[in-house]
């Protein structure tokens, strides 16, 4: 038996989404991260199955404790929508598949995968060989900020985490909370970067003060000779 089970945002089925918590879509920002959503997270869990089976899913949020999400029964080719509740931080969630109804209650608190697996293999114990499987699925709900990045010099490249947002000036949105490293360079320029907080519904500000690249010119000349750097008279020397 091989089951599938994928969050989603927006679905409709069997089950919907709670009253207030319709979801959302994935937020894909600019510093890559993948299966962000925001609060309270994607609203939804499809299943699928390859045969006829009934479906019971565990979330665990990080930090709290696990919710057994009522049974369902799945039909092969049709999706089954489970409603999902609202979290914070990184989410798993366990999608048990039998060929007959099984009571998962005893997971229901557990603070680990280990409580979960073994409540799982408890109450499954009774069935023969492959009469059940466990599907994962993860994702995060975070709050999400913005970024404003101004520079002394307009046109200067930025990028957040070392990914190119654009150039100053700049406003980054849809931007995990969290610390994030900010470099701003152009070419004749010291490079700025710095280390920032991304707070929840802010929109933090950064300002680059850029400052020329500098050095030692060294000029030897076996006669008496002025110097012009930038054409402009630097000292005269003479040797004797």
């Amino acid at each position: 038996m091989r089951v599938c089970a994928r969050a989603a945002a927006g679905a409709t089925g069997r089950a919907a989404a709670p009253a207030g918590h319709a979801g959302h879509a994935p937020v894909q920002p600019v510093t890559g991260e993948q299966g962000l959503y925001r609060q309270p997270g994607p609203g939804t869990l499809l299943v699928s199955s390859d045969r006829a089976a009934f479906v019971t899913s565990v979330v665990l949020p990080q930090g709290g404790r696990a919710a057994v999400l009522p049974a369902a029964p799945v039909m092969p080719g049709q999706a089954q929508v489970t409603a999902l509740p609202g979290t914070l931080g990184f989410t798993q969630v366990f999608t048990v598949a039998s060929l007959e109804p099984l009571n998962l209650g005893g997971a229901a608190g557990a603070r680990s995968v280990g409580e979960i697996s073994r409540a799982v293999e408890a109450t499954a114990a009774s069935l023969p060989r492959g009469a059940y499987t466990v599907a994962t699925t993860t994702y995060r709900v975070e709050q999400f900020g913005s970024l404003s990045v101004r520079a002394s010099q307009p046109g200067a490249e930025v990028r957040v985490n070392d990914r190119p947002v654009g150039t100053a000036p700049v406003v980054v949105t849809d931007l995990p909370q969290g610390q994030v490293t900010v470099s701003v360079s152009l070419g004749g320029y010291q490079t700025f970067t710095q280390r920032v907080i991304v707070r929840p519904e802010t929109t933090s500000e950064v300002s680059a003060a850029l400052r020329r690249v500098t050095g030692i010119l060294s000029v030897r000349s076996d006669v008496p000779a002025a110097v012009l750097i930038e054409e402009r008279r630097r000292v005269t020397r003479r040797w004797t």
